[in-house]
């Protein structure tokens, strides 16, 4: 099981982290994983969280330092995180204090990379002016939590399935709601009609109203394929798995994708590599296609023309039908080039760690290599003395790669290449130098899955009055029976059950730590209310000091103005002030005594 000690002994680690409410304690939870070699694997594990009310950067740096505290930043060489500026902060905030505490930089390849398709997905949908996210709640809304409604529903229109609810922090993983919504809609049509006519009650409510007016619209259903289309071109990764060594081709290939909708094909025939698509001017409108030949998939184009055909839509709405996704796919690209991870020069090179790149590009994989070295050694994680050693031992790797079919054959999608590399890399000495680069790499963190996964378990596992330290107890359990990959493989050691063993003991124990704690914070409130009051005290006896010598003085200046012009009202005022200051001091004797009570009581 995963303990704070064996990620303090680890060479190289990422922090991950994120936020959400949690509804029962009332508390923002920030749970936090690392990401760290386990044997042969690299995996993501859940840590612990902490819980606040405000979430600014400082509020969460001071959050997680207790944590990090515990286990180290020497190997701490990544933080991995969604992309909210207030998180930006709290990487710069980071990042000053590992270099002053060890001299190293975090390594930043961007945010998360999910985050960023779903936020690029999300704006490309939006700047249509479509809503076809708000078409799909509400038919999901309208029969929600309503039995009576549905059941009319149902009963008018013989269809019993029930709508999926639209994600609208997971954009792209919408597509099944999308399609669910489609098979719905001629049904929910029919309800609108019989609701006009009267023939059923009227629900009277917004998203019935929004419904109303979309039935309007005979362009809906062409728009939602078109959302599916685009949605399911993009795939993110949704694994643990070192992944980054394919992000910069898959990037490619996706971004490419998208800009062939819409772009001539000279334009993109000269971009042969990431670099060279980033640098494409995709918005040049003398680079686009026609109109009529700019490709919103076969489902919306076959859609659109029966539309046209039935003389249903005019060719006006076809060329705006057209024009809109092409403003869809130019928001949603230029998101994806300006907050994607392909802009950083370490998440392109990761590309050399391709197996299959591996075994047939060693011209490609080595200069890769050496432009990541760069990087490593400016954030200060290897000596640049090893560098030409660390290349040598990275050239032969590649030679002996190209003889392996199981380089040549790797596929992404069902093998792991920190096991491979592991394997053919790791377990031999004559590339010790290499591996230890190469693990740091593999263990750079490409998204927040394990992460977001987390926020579904917590959610099934918070009950009302559950305490804090109870539930981060039950996250760590559920992620290490998860690891293993079931209850049944959970190794059952001696240190376990003592543990099981001594548990009543230390609930006792904790118990009465938390007695003695309560104690001790009173003793603690008792002492500074002590404290405060003797503050108090002192500064009334400095007031009172100041007023007796004040009133002295004056008695005495008037005692030598009566001297010297013989008048008695200057004795009457002498007098006054003198009798003034004797009452000042008998009241100044008594707080010296309040004072030397409240020394003696704070002395036991």
């Amino acid at each position: 099981m995963l303990t704070l000690s064996s990620v303090f002994k680890q060479k190289a680690y990422v922090m991950l982290f994120d936020e959400s409410l949690n509804h029962y304690i009332q508390s923002k939870q920030m749970d936090m994983h690392v990401r760290l070699w386990e044997g042969a694997d690299v995996k993501t594990k859940y840590i612990g969280s902490e819980f606040m009310g405000h979430s600014t950067a400082l509020d969460i740096v001071g959050k997680m330092s207790n944590l990090l505290s515990e286990i180290g930043v020497t190997n701490l060489i990544q933080i991995s995180m969604d992309g909210p500026n207030v998180n930006w902060k709290v990487f710069d905030i980071l990042q000053k204090s590992v270099q002053k505490d060890v001299g190293k930089l975090l390594v930043n390849i961007g945010s998360c990379g999910l985050h960023t398709l779903h936020n690029a997905f999300r704006d490309g949908c939006k700047s249509t002016g479509w809503e076809v996210e708000h078409a799909l709640s509400s038919i999901y809304w309208l029969f929600h939590d309503c039995p009576a409604r549905h059941e009319d529903f149902v009963t008018a229109t013989g269809y019993s399935t029930n709508m999926l609810r639209f994600c609208k922090h997971r954009w792209i993983e919408n597509v099944n709601v999308s399609e669910r919504g489609m098979l719905l809609w001629p049904h929910v049509k029919a309800y609108v009609e019989m609701v006009g006519k009267g023939e059923l009650p009227n629900p009277r409510v917004k998203s019935f109203e929004a419904l109303k007016d979309r039935c309007a619209d005979p362009l809906l259903i062409v728009k939602v394929e078109i959302f599916n289309s685009v949605a399911r071109e993009v795939t993110p990764f949704q694994t643990d798995k070192p992944m980054l060594p394919f992000l910069s081709e898959d990037m490619f290939k996706l971004m490419k994708g998208l800009m062939g909708r819409f772009l001539k094909e000279k334009p993109l025939k000269e971009a042969t590599s990431t670099l060279k698509l980033l640098h494409v001017a995709f918005q040049d409108s003398s680079l686009h296609k026609d109109a009529s030949k700019i490709d919103i998939g076969f489902a919306a184009e076959t859609t659109l023309n029966k539309l046209k055909s039935s003389k249903k839509i005019s060719e006006r709405q076809v060329l705006e039908i057209k024009m809109d996704c092409k403003k869809f796919l130019i928001t949603m690209t230029d998101k994806l080039l300006k907050t994607g991870p392909v802009h950083h020069q370490l998440v392109r090179s990761m590309q050399c760690l391709d197996p299959r790149r591996m075994a047939v590009s060693k011209e490609l994989c080595v200069p890769q290599m050496r432009k990541m070295l760069h990087t490593l050694v400016g954030a200060k994680h290897v000596e640049e003395s090893v560098c030409d050693n660390i290349l040598r031992e990275f050239s032969e790797f590649c030679d002996s790669a190209a003889l392996q079919a199981n380089f040549r054959e790797f596929d992404p999608k069902t093998d792991r290449v920190d096991n491979l590399l592991y394997e053919t890399m790791g377990s031999k000495p004559s590339f010790s130098s290499v591996w230890d680069v190469v693990k740091v790499l593999l263990v750079l963190s490409h998204g927040q899955a394990s992460v977001e996964r987390g926020f579904s378990i917590n959610k099934e596992m918070i009950v009302e009055n559950q305490k804090e330290k109870s539930l981060v107890a039950q996250r760590l359990i559920v992620d290490h029976v998860r690891s293993v990959g079931g209850i049944n493989k959970v190794e059952i050691t001696k240190e376990l059950l003592l543990s099981a063993a001594g548990a009543r003991q230390k609930y006792h124990g904790y118990l009465d730590e938390e007695k003695r704690k309560k104690e001790r914070q009173g003793i603690d409130m008792k002492r500074k209310a002590l404290t405060d009051e003797l503050d108090d005290l002192k500064k009334k006896r400095a007031r009172m000091e100041t007023d007796i010598s004040a009133l002295q003085k004056s008695a005495d200046e008037y005692a030598e103005k009566a001297e010297a012009t013989g008048k008695l009202t200057f004795i009457t005022e002498s007098n006054s002030f003198r009798r003034t200051a004797k009452e000042k001091k008998v009241s100044l004797l008594e707080i010296e005594k309040q004072i030397d009570a409240k020394l003696t009581e704070m002395r036991k």
